[in-house]
């Protein structure tokens, strides 16, 4: 019996929106391609809410994006470094400048995530020990739909660098050039310690990381 034959335990993977949109399609496919009898079910939701669910033993596996997280009950199998950054069109008038402050940026148009997400939470307390506030013109949990509004009507947004990677690549977005601020967010792949790991969860945590 070879490897492939042998998987087929069913998988419950959490995860966030943006990792969901952008980094499973790849991962998922490739699992499938070699172990096509499991079968696999995703749950999206917030970081703590992932976390909830898998110390209940509701989820195998939890992938999320967050500042880095430890708890003596948990395996953590992967921490990958993720900056996030303001990200805008390639004919927005700062498109171009250099070395850019955070102020400049203010009065822009922004498309934000929801306040709960994390990194929202990181440029809003950067923002707060500035004395400043953001105001943007809309905020919405789907990362495919800013960066659309984004391409099509300009504006700016904050988002992790994955996010945004192959439309920079195609030319579609770039990023800004912004020198006071810096946050960086980490990719993360948790079980629970008192989980039975699978091969399958191996396999999906070995996909995972082949796709840094």
């Amino acid at each position: 019996m070879n490897d492939t034959d042998e998987l087929k335990n069913p998988l419950h993977i959490g995860t966030i929106e943006s990792l969901c949109t952008v980094k499973f399609p790849k991962i998922i496919r490739k699992f499938r391609e070699q172990y096509p009898r499991v079968s696999i079910r995703i749950t999206v939701d917030s970081p703590e809410k992932l976390i909830q669910m898998m110390e209940h033993n509701e989820l195998d596996l939890i992938y999320i994006l967050d500042t880095p997280r430890w708890d003596s009950n948990w395996i953590k199998v992967m921490e990958k470094a993720e900056p996030v950054m303001f990200v805008t069109s390639v004919s927005h008038r700062l498109a171009k400048e250099r070395n850019l402050l955070l102020d400049d940026l203010l009065k822009e148009s922004f498309y934000l995530t929801e306040r709960n997400a994390n990194y929202r939470q990181a440029l809003d307390g950067q923002l707060a020990l500035r004395r400043k506030e953001l105001s943007p013109m809309l905020e919405i949990s789907d990362t495919a739909f800013i960066k659309k509004m984004l391409m099509r009507g300009g504006g700016v947004s904050f988002l992790p660098r994955f996010a945004v990677e192959d439309d920079i690549e195609k030319k579609k977005l770039t990023l800004l050039d912004v020198k006071d601020i810096e946050i960086t967010m980490y990719r993360q792949i948790f079980y629970h310690k008192n989980k039975f790991k699978t091969k399958e969860m191996e396999k999906f945590a070995e996909f995972a990381l082949e796709d840094n």
